[in-house]
């Protein structure tokens, strides 16, 4: 197997496992975005190739199938499937720079026809090796037609043809679904090399006789995994590594996408955990993948027994077939709806320790089970329909028992927190079907207080993921209520009609991904189709209908696959089916800028295209104003505690910079022991928040331990955003920290401009912090580089003069819950820390650019704080402590004074504004807005 370059059998040997390597890490770095890099090292190797591989491989020992760069033809295809989806994948956005590498596609392709008609005509049609070379000659023919810009026209031969793939399948894999050679690995071996081969092409368009394998290939790992995620080594295979690991990780992200298989999300899970920062994630990258809609259930086994991994899935898997049986009445519908019913009604418990039947997995089913009760329950055969009435009353009132114990304590009375809108919810859906009226009433006057203390701003202090999560049943409560006691509360409070706004306003652009404050799986948990239409329909938001459009269409599929959040998008397709209302009109969203005052969040951009710069910006209490201030009355007048914002970061002052859908400054996701040094916040002596670095950074701290916003400017018109946000009440009193405000402005040309401002009673080190995914890069004239995929951005530091500067990582990890205590989430930050020296007055400020070539320098003010973009275009000149600008042609008497060279001026604060020789402004209350 060893490689035509020097080293000896054992060298010869690692320098293979390089190059797969290096191969699978083209594919990275394709869906990545890491262009240059990729079609660089892309190119390198099709001079290698056609240096080194003209002819088959002379040392390759005589039993050996020869290949060309190295020994074995199986040794080359396996490296030559991943070089040619590199190239389909750089394809999808250009070819221009990919003309270099189409000699090498060529070769590979002919390659591995020659070897496959080498082994075919040994009689080894069965052979894993012709998996492999069918799944080569796909992969190098498509992709050189996509550098072609022509159709792929190779399927009559590599898939459908005497030696194709579907040949290969037929006489490979027995009926039982065994890959004929009984081994673990070569079964999972022969799978992915099928599955790689399949991309683009639609799971229904495979023949009659081979449809069924890949699926039954996948029911056979999942029947010999273990719960634990375990899957044996029956038979040949190698020892546990890395790459093995990846290697499982992919084939399971291409087969969740046709027949998905709760067993093998456990293997995942658990080599996920095992790899750790080996993970490379591509698997999470591979969405897509075919053509057209998944295999209709088929793989999904119903659990005998509880499995590891939380079982909200089983409510979904029983009410979507449930209504579909009531809608077209397709008796496959009501089987399979049957299926998943007793599945979930012979569990002892929904849910496990620590946590069994009374929080999130009671819920779930609780309203999805009681769902397919109502809707098909007369259909139902006798013994099934009365098995699942008795388990909904066994349930219900398990989870009613612990709401009533457990008031004032946890998700009973935690009214900002989603665990409490989704038991409730469950609880009051099998209340209304089973006639129990402690249940709906209780339910009842919880969601009275919920949309009575919820922000009005329409604001989510847990963040968008959860968001998702938890919102959809706020409104399926509200539902319920109107159609069982025709009680209207949509109105209610004001956070349903303007919480799509907040949804919106933390999109990246494009749509995909999301802007993560707060605890985040990823940044693509963040769509709920049926949700958005529910909003659109009741209050006519022309906006949300768009956007559902675009989550259950375009963004479906990566949404589904990529998402950490479970169930996700998919089994909310009874929503999107009972939600949608064709009568509301669509329309792109517009608006620009947006601030929700509970949360102190600001968040603005320069368009809506998905090549637009972002930015969000945020200071507030823990869980923002309202739920800070009627948790304490709940706390002092009732002796509840109703908080219970773990989700909710020490992030105040802190800041998330977008362009072109990448992430430039970054959150840190999801964190069990959240700590200030995990956002690009400030340090005092290097310390974060006081009672920070745990899960509840906002629990039993004192009330006045509050950061917020002031000074807000949301210029929609011309594009500036501006607020400057208190943060010094967050840090230790010891460190005696008088002042640390941040102001932030965001300018219409995307844009950032920070200032901080910091005053103790003792000398202190004050830290900027800014993370990263990828290291910054520094350049000689002083700027640090921020890159990620194709954007970039410019750091300039104004001042101090006089700082350290310290470049590292940080990994951050997490359990994001309970019910499944192996899963394991990471994220690596990486970190620029610039620390003064010890003073009593700090000042940093700080210009980021993501259109990189345009310079920036400070402007020359007598008092005050001046930026200026070489461009001309922008001015920036800030007071925010003594609202005192003076310099050439400026006089103000003001918080702000933003600059365009065509543009009117915005101001903020202000009370006098002159530019050059003319008084605009001059008034007694302070003005913000725009002059003229």
């Amino acid at each position: 197997m060893c490689a035509r370059l020097p080293g000896g059998q054992r060298g010869g040997a690692r320098l293979v496992l390089s190059h797969q390597a290096w191969a699978r890490r083209l594919r990275v770095l394709a869906h990545r975005g890491e262009r240059a890099e990729a079609v660089e090292r892309l190119g390198e190797y099709a001079g290698l190739y056609a240096e080194l591989a003209a002819d088959r491989h002379g040392e390759a020992q005589g039993w050996m199938l020869r290949g060309r760069l190295f020994h074995q033809a199986l040794t080359d295809a396996i490296w030559a499937v991943n070089v040619g989806h590199a190239v389909i994948t750089l394809a999808e956005k250009e070819t221009g720079d990919l003309a270099a590498v189409l000699p090498l596609l060529e070769a590979l392709e002919q390659a591995a026809l020659e070897a496959r008609d080498v082994l075919t005509g040994q009689g080894h049609l069965a052979s894993n090796y012709t998996a492999w070379l069918n799944a080569t000659g796909v992969a190098a023919g498509r992709a050189a037609a996509a550098v072609r810009g022509t159709s792929w026209e190779g399927a009559g031969c590599w898939l459908e043809g005497e030696h194709g793939l579907y040949a290969h399948l037929r006489v490979a894999v027995a009926d039982d679904g065994w890959e004929w050679e009984g081994s673990t690995y070569y079964h999972g071996f022969v799978l992915r090399a099928a599955l790689l081969a399949l991309r683009s092409t639609a799971p229904s368009a495979l023949p009659a006789d081979v449809v069924g394998v890949p699926a039954g290939m996948t029911d056979v790992l999942a029947a010999v995994a273990t719960p634990g995620g375990v899957l044996p080594a029956l038979h040949d295979g190698p020892y546990r590594r890395d790459a093995l690991g990846l290697e499982w990780l992919e084939l399971i992200a291409l087969a969740r996408q046709s027949v998905p298989s709760d067993a093998l999300e456990a293997v995942a899970d658990r080599v996920r955990a095992e790899l750790g920062d080996a993970d490379d994630a591509l698997d999470r990258e591979l969405g897509g993948w075919f053509a057209g809609p998944r295999s209709r259930h088929r793989g999904l086994t119903p659990p005998r027994t509880h499995p590891l991994a939380s079982i909200t899935w089983l409510g979904p898997a029983a009410s979507n077939p449930a209504l579909a049986y009531r809608i077209g009445g397709d008796p496959a519908d009501l089987a399979e709806s049957v299926r998943w019913i007793e599945a979930a009604s012979r569990l002892p418990h929904w849910g496990r320790a620590p946590m069994p039947d009374h929080d999130l997995d009671a819920g779930w089913l609780l309203h999805h089970l009681a769902l397919a009760l109502r809707w098909i329950g007369n259909d139902l055969p006798d013994d099934v329909a009365a098995l699942l009435r008795y388990k909904l009353l066994i349930q219900g009132r398990r989870l009613y028992d612990f709401a009533v114990a457990s008031e004032g304590r946890w998700w009973s009375s935690s009214y900002w927190q989603n665990h409490n809108w989704i038991c409730y919810a469950g609880l009051a859906t099998a209340g209304y079907v089973l006639g129990k009226e402690e249940w709906t009433e209780r339910a009842k006057s919880n969601l009275a207080t919920v949309l009575e203390v919820m922000p009005e701003d329409g604001s989510h202090a847990e963040g968008v993921v959860y968001w998702r999560y938890g919102v959809p049943f706020l409104a399926i409560h509200l539902d319920l209520l109107a159609e069982a006691e025709g009680v209207d509360w949509w109105d209610r409070g004001g956070f349903m009609a303007n919480t799509f706004g907040y949804r919106l306003h933390q999109s990246a652009p494009g749509f995909a991904l999301t802007i993560d404050h707060g605890d985040c799986h990823d940044r693509r948990s963040g769509h709920s189709a049926g949700l958005y239409y529910r909003l659109a329909a009741q209050y006519g938001i022309a906006e949300a209908q768009w956007l559902g459009d675009l989550a259950s269409g375009e963004l479906l599929w990566a949404e589904a696959e990529h998402s950490g959040v479970r169930p996700g998008i998919l089994p909310e397709a009874y929503l999107e089916y009972l939600w949608y209302d064709p009568a509301v009109v669509a329309a792109r969203p517009t608006a620009t800028r947006a601030f929700f005052p509970d949360l102190g969040l600001l968040a603005a951009r320069t368009g809506w295209d998905a090549d637009a710069t972002a930015v969000s910006f945020k200071a507030s209490p823990g869980g923002g104003h309202r739920a800070w201030e009627t948790s304490a009355k709940h706390r002092a007048e009732l002796g509840h505690e109703t908080l219970n914002q773990g989700h909710h970061h020490p992030d105040s002052g802190s800041f998330v910079l977008l362009s072109g859908a990448a992430h430039l400054a970054v959150d840190d996701g999801y964190s069990n022991r959240k700590r200030a040094e995990h956002h690009n916040l400030l340090l005092v002596d290097g310390q974060g928040y006081a009672d920070e670095d745990r899960y509840h950074v906002y629990e039993g701290i004192p009330y006045l331990r509050q950061a917020r916003q002031r000074d807000v400017l949301v210029g929609d018109e011309e594009g500036w955003a501006h607020a400057t946000a208190e943060i010094a009440a967050m840090y230790d009193p010891a460190l005696g920290v008088g002042r640390l405000d941040r102001t932030l402005v965001f300018t219409p040309a995307g844009r950032l401009v920070l200032l901080d401002l910091a005053e103790s009673d003792e000398p202190r080190e004050w830290t900027f912090l800014l993370r990263t995914d990828r290291p910054t890069e520094e350049h000689g004239d002083g700027t640090r580089l921020i890159r990620s995929g194709d954007a970039t951005a410019r750091v300039r530091r104004l001042a101090p003069d006089e700082a350290s500067v310290r470049t590292g990582a940080l990994e951050v990890a997490a359990n994001p819950t309970s019910s499944t205590p192996e899963l394991r989430l990471t994220r690596t930050l990486h970190t620029l820390d610039v620390t003064t020296p010890a003073c009593r007055a700090g000042l940093f400020l700080t210009a980021i650019t993501p259109d990189a070539a345009c310079p920036v320098a400070g402007a020359e003010v007598a008092e005050g704080h001046g930026v200026r973009f070489a461009d001309g275009e922008e001015s920036v000149f800030l007071s925010p402590v003594a609202r005192r600008i003076r310099g050439e042609g400026l006089s103000a008497d003001a918080a702000a004074v933003l600059l365009t060279a065509a543009g009117a001026p915005y101001v903020v604060a202000a009370t006098r504004l002159e530019l050059a020789g003319r008084v605009l402004l001059d008034v007694t209350d302070p003005y913000t807005g725009k002059v003229g």
